[in-house]
């Protein structure tokens, strides 16, 4: 029974508490529930980094420079610069014409973020990770496509 436990514990709070799957329906319920995910932008990391942390609303921890993309509905969102000041934000909102179009993709075991800009122009995400719990989501991991 002793050894038993430990199993069993740990089934439960991975249940309980947090799925890390990442598949297509997972990431659209992700994104359905929260609206706003944020990844820090100090030395313009986001842009320079393959791999890229957004972290819900709720999770998010200060950043002085952040990138937040704001959904809109299953299928657009935009892209917002902002600088926290400690008393005041500034920010400014990048995307052309307002938003961006995006499609969530599952080729064979990888699930594809792919991002349209009004320019025509397509970028493209793996996605990792999702974690997040029923009472707060908090980390989706995405990996840049070339």
């Amino acid at each position: 029974m002793r050894k038993l436990f430990p199993v069993l514990l740990l089934m439960f709070l991975h249940s309980a508490f947090g799925q890390n799957v990442a598949s297509k329906k997972n990431l659209i319920e992700v994104l359905s529930i929260e609206k706003i995910w944020t990844s820090c932008n100090v030395e313009s990391q986001f842009y320079k980094n393959d791999t890229i942390n957004l972290y819900s609303s709720r999770a998010f921890e200060y950043c002085k420079k952040y990138i937040s993309w704001e959904f809109f509905d299953s299928k657009s969102f935009k892209e917002i610069k902002g600088e926290d000041f400690g008393h005041y934000q500034v920010t400014d909102i990048l995307t052309d014409n307002d938003f961006y179009n995006f499609e969530v993709k599952e080729i064979g075991n990888e699930v594809i973020l792919e991002i349209s800009t009004s320019k025509n122009k397509k970028k493209k995400f793996k996605i990792i990770e999702t974690q997040f719990s029923k009472t707060q989501i908090q980390k989706i991991v995405i990996v840049r496509l070339l």
